[in-house]
């Protein structure tokens, strides 16, 4: 779960396999992700996070991977392969951001 730069949280919906962006108060307002391995597409991402620009990292879990989108949840990178090596993940479940957006 995260809180974007105007006060909206963002939930990793795991089984739906999508992000789902609310008002402070807990009202829906958007969603982005669609099950798949593509660019932007999501298999049960585990954790969300929103960097002081706005960008927001998506854990993929089951892609292992990191995606990053812009605040308009357009997909812009992402980082991370399946493995045990540098730079490899083995589903991860959660992320954390400093404040110079390093993971």
């Amino acid at each position: 779960m995260a809180i974007d730069v105007a006060g909206n949280i963002l939930v990793a919906d795991t089984g739906s396999d999508r992000v789902k962006k609310l008002t402070s108060n807990g009202t829906y307002l958007a969603n982005f992700g669609t099950s798949g391995t593509g660019n932007g597409q999501l298999d049960h991402p585990s954790d969300v996070k929103v960097n002081p620009a706005g960008n927001i990292y998506v854990a993929d879990l089951f892609n292992n991977r990191v995606q990053v989108f812009d605040s308009s949840f357009t997909y812009l990178f992402q980082f991370g392969s399946s493995g045990t090596g540098n730079g490899q993940f083995k589903g991860p479940v959660a992320l954390c951001l400093d404040g110079s957006s390093n993971v």
